[in-house]
């Protein structure tokens, strides 16, 4: 079954090359200056091609190694075609602060006999089955260079949509289903922060702190990016100078910066967000 068609006004569409739901090539990517915000699209890190992620959902928790950074925090695995930039963006932003595993960023992580329990860093819990971690790679459509890199990635997808699914009062399979889907539209920065358990951790702050170095994720237009080292991240390549100044609307870093601010208060001016349809469905995204 192909995939479905992406409009080229989503955000992923300006990003998007068509592809059969089990292809075997490479997906490819653009390169140069992208149109829309005048920033290039970057460049590649590493030698690898891109794959389709969602067949690699087999997560075994893992303890060796603890706080290992990624080894291409870029390129491991990124956005493809679906709009799920926030929690893409956040995911990343977690890998960097505390390891790339998910017994890194979550407090503990304990398989079970039909799935895993686990304990996010605020003292939340929240169960998984394997299923569901299948059916969170299959929505999420993630794209990757590295399989260990999409199998971490489609596991903390798989843990945001359940929290999703419990914060909202809904149980159903059909709910859990209905999580994805929404979690894979968009979202604010705030909300996937909570939904993995770190919002406690995190700040609001000045996008130049981000583009001097210090780690985070920020809302320029209707698209959220990691910054890593002052470089914006652009669907799986390291793009150029995290921007600043009106083309940002928010930024966040952790707390536990070496030489943090104290943070920003929130700008006074409202920002229409892309998901605001949400709130009329009885979901926050």
């Amino acid at each position: 079954m192909a995939v479905s068609p992406i409009s080229s006004h989503s955000i992923t569409g300006w990003n998007y090359q068509p592809a059969p739901a089990l292809a075997e090539w490479p997906i490819e990517s653009f390169s140069g200056i992208r149109s829309k915000d005048g920033r290039t699209y970057g460049r590649t890190v590493g030698a690898h091609r891109n794959w389709r992620a969602a067949p690699h959902y087999q997560y075994k928790p893992v303890n060796a190694h603890p706080g290992q950074k990624p080894g291409n925090i870029w390129g491991g695995f990124s956005q493809w075609s679906s709009d799920n930039c926030t929690i893409v963006a956040v995911i990343k932003m977690a890998m960097m602060q505390f390891g790339e595993k998910p017994t890194d960023i979550f407090k503990k992580v304990r398989e079970t006999p039909h799935g895993y329990h686990i304990t996010l860093r605020n003292g939340d819990t929240t169960s998984l089955s394997k299923a569901e971690v299948k059916q969170a790679a299959e929505a999420a459509k993630l794209k990757c260079q590295n399989i260990q890199a999409a199998i971490y990635a489609n596991f903390i997808v798989a843990v945001a949509a359940k929290r999703f699914q419990e914060q909202s009062h809904a149980s159903g399979s059909g709910d859990y289903a209905r999580a994805l889907d929404i979690l894979n539209n968009g979202g604010s920065i705030e909300y996937a922060f909570k939904r993995l358990g770190l919002w406690e951790q995190v700040e609001q702050v000045p996008p130049e702190e981000l583009a001097e170095g210090r780690l985070g994720v920020f809302q320029s237009g209707s698209h959220v990016s990691v910054s890593v080292n002052g470089n914006e991240e652009r669907w799986g390549k390291r793009g150029g100078a995290t921007p600043t100044g009106a083309q940002v609307y928010e930024a966040y870093g952790f707390k536990n910066h070496a030489g943090q601010s104290q943070g920003v208060k929130a700008s006074g001016k409202v920002v229409a967000s892309p998901n605001r349809h949400l709130s009329r469905l009885g979901w926050r995204a």
